[in-house]
């Protein structure tokens, strides 16, 4: 009588171990099988946002062609393009600036530039992301991506693809 209830004590907690354990696997993987989901839905992510920033890139690059082909990039042609690109195109707001820091944008937005703490990093004359204009229109961070106009061999402004740092 005593071994049966031992026997029955010995195989309920065998039992309840083997159970734990076996849970305990369950949860391990089930949180890889999450991770491995998870860390490929970024790599998913990541390779559509480099995607979307590689086809605005050359979208920008387009655009600076095209504003090459007006006799001025502040001509009331080239601010009409612009303004029907800005429509057209997926930017936040699309700038064109010359090389005397004039510049307009397809909404007729008020950017200022002058102030310094705007502008985080470098620009440069290649097309790429180039800056970061901090707190620049309505009080949101933009992302730039930059392209320069050429006249001939000469650089004369560049075009801007603006986006929200939010979007």
């Amino acid at each position: 009588k005593w071994i049966a209830v031992i026997l029955f004590a010995f195989i309920s907690v065998m039992l309840a171990i083997f159970l734990y354990n076996f849970y305990t696997v369950v949860q391990i993987s089930s949180k890889i099988i999450e991770e491995e989901h998870l860390l490929q839905n970024t790599k998913t992510t990541a390779t559509m946002i480099r995607e979307k920033i590689k086809s605005d890139l050359n979208t920008v690059y387009g655009l600076a062609s095209m504003l090459s082909s007006f006799d001025s990039i502040n001509s009331e042609e080239a601010k009409a393009f612009i303004h029907k690109a800005g429509q057209e195109y997926p930017f936040s707001i699309l700038m064109v600036t010359d090389l005397k820091g004039n510049y307009y944008t397809n909404n007729n937005s008020e950017i200022n530039l002058k102030e310094p703490y705007y502008l985080i990093g470098d620009t440069s004359n290649n097309k790429r992301i180039t800056v970061i204009y901090q707190n620049a229109l309505y009080g949101r961070d933009m992302i730039s991506l930059d392209s320069p106009i050429y006249n001939g061999n000469q650089i004369v402004g560049m075009v801007s693809g603006l986006f929200y740092v939010d979007y």
